[in-house]
């Protein structure tokens, strides 16, 4: 589990332009890789918490470093690195 990254913020925080930019980089990813990355715990409280299931997960370089997206109900919920 890495705990050094967070949940951040959802699509709907961000502009279209950001939006576009995110997905262009983004490249997808197995459940078992985004729940080996944000941890178990975070992947099922977001779960948890809309009462639906992560419907795809993708990772991509942000300006905060690796960061990690789950979409579920074709909103983006953001995981980003943990600021020193």
């Amino acid at each position: 589990m890495n705990n050094q990254v967070r949940f951040s913020h959802s699509c709907i925080q961000e502009s279209a332009k950001q939006t576009k930019k995110r997905i262009k980089k983004s490249s997808s990813i197995t459940r078992d890789q985004f729940v080996e990355a944000v941890g178990k715990e975070q992947a099922v409280k977001l779960e948890r918490e809309f009462g639906r299931s992560i419907e795809s997960m993708a990772i991509y370089e942000s300006a905060k470093g690796v960061s990690y997206s789950a979409s579920i109900a074709n909103i983006d919920y953001i995981f980003t690195p943990l600021q020193s």
